[in-house]
């Protein structure tokens, strides 16, 4: 015996729905919060003073607040959609 399943919206309608009767505000992409992962990447003591320091000069001279961590990724998004400088700045090491 066959039971029919009860026929219910679908998740556009609902969705559709929900943002019908809600308040939206339309986000700019930098106040967008993605998912953080984790991940341990090795530097050089050198390379760790770098980041420090321009982690203080942009304070101190454009008063941005920003962690470590932002610095790391924001240069490693420009440098990896640039392969070209990639090569170039890992060609250096051979």
């Amino acid at each position: 015996m066959s039971r029919k399943r009860a026929k219910l919206p679908g998740a556009e309608a609902l969705l559709r729905h929900n943002l019908k009767s809600q308040n939206t505000k339309v986000l700019k992409p930098q106040e967008i919060k993605t998912a953080k992962v984790q991940s341990t990447i090795y530097f050089p003591p050198e390379t760790l003073k770098e980041i420090e320091v321009a982690k203080a000069r942009l304070f101190a001279e454009h008063n941005l607040k920003v962690t470590k961590s932002e610095i790391v990724e924001a240069s490693v998004k420009k440098t990896i959609s640039n392969i070209d400088s990639l090569v170039e700045i890992l060609g250096e090491k051979s």
